[in-house]
């Protein structure tokens, strides 16, 4: 007695295939929009521009001559939604220019953590300080444009 092998027709084989492969791409879709998720809630709740830069604070120095913005923006794809991560951009500019001659970019573990920050004029520097509630980032703007 000897024992015969039974194999499976090419085409039965093939449509083996294309169901392994539909089906780990389906794999894959879902996983992709259970991760995107907390991005499409925050879209929804607050709108997508949520993830452009938006103006948060504005201060203008005592003798009027430079001012400092901070922007926000949520970093995408949000895998949070209450405390997403986000990215905070300060500069410095002369009042009514367009363009920043100074600017500093830096990553906030959570956006809810960002506070007015505290300002210290002089007359060639400003000290930005406690801009985030757990106090991380403190810098120094210096009046020496090029």
């Amino acid at each position: 007695m000897s024992a015969e092998v039974i194999s499976q027709p090419p085409s039965s084989r093939r449509f083996t295939r294309r169901v392994f492969v539909a089906g780990m791409l389906a794999v894959a879709g879902c996983l992709l929009f259970v991760m995107m998720i907390p991005s499409l809630l925050l879209a929804i709740i607050h709108g997508p521009g949520i993830f452009f830069s938006a103006e948060t604070f504005r201060s203008i120095s005592p003798d009027g001559r430079y001012e400092i913005r901070v922007y926000r923006r949520v970093n995408f794809p949000a895998f949070d939604i209450l405390g997403p991560s986000g990215t905070i951009t300060t500069d410095i500019r002369k009042t009514g220019a367009l363009g920043a001659f100074n600017a500093i970019e830096f990553q906030i573990h959570e956006i809810s953590e960002l506070l007015k920050p505290e300002l210290q004029w002089s007359s060639t520097q400003v000290v930005i300080d406690k801009i985030d509630y757990h106090n991380e980032f403190s810098f120094v703007f210096r009046f020496q444009e090029p």
